[in-house]
C-alpha cells in the first residue's frame, strides 16, 4: 500500500497520499459499499468484519450531504419533495480502482 501511495503522490503532488494507511481504505470501504454501491449495511459490515453497529455508524458512515439526502428521500414514494430524474448529484465517494475488485 505504501508503494501505491508513493506513486499517487508522485503522480498528483498531493502530500495527503503520504499519510495513507490501511485504516483509510477500511473507512472508505465502509462508506463506499452502502452509499455508492447500494450494498445493505449489514452486508458491508460483514464484509469489513465490523460487529458493533453504533461504532460502524459513527465512525464510518459520517453525515450525508444534503444532495445525497434529497436523492435518497426521493426513493420513498410518500416522502415530500419528489425526485427529478435529471438531478442525480453523483456518487458520495469517488474512488480510483487499479485492479478488479475480488467480488
Amino acid at each position: 500500500m505504501k508503494r501505491a501511495a508513493e506513486r499517487w503522490y508522485v503522480a498528483t503532488g498531493d502530500e495527503g497520499w503520504t499519510y495513507l494507511d490501511a485504516h483509510d481504505l477500511r473507512r472508505t470501504q465502509g462508506g463506499h459499499l452502502p452509499w455508492d454501491c447500494g450494498v445493505l449495511l449489514v452486508v458491508a459490515m460483514s464484509r469489513g468484519d465490523w460487529e458493533d453497529w453504533p461504532t460502524f455508524r459513527d465512525s464510518y458512515l459520517g453525515e450525508m450531504s444534503p444532495a445525497v439526502a434529497e436523492r435518497e428521500r426521493g426513493k420513498i414514494s410518500f416522502a415530500s419533495g419528489g425526485r427529478k430524474e435529471d438531478s442525480d448529484p453523483g456518487p458520495v465517494f469517488c474512488l480510483t480502482v487499479e485492479t478488479a475488485p475480488p467480488y
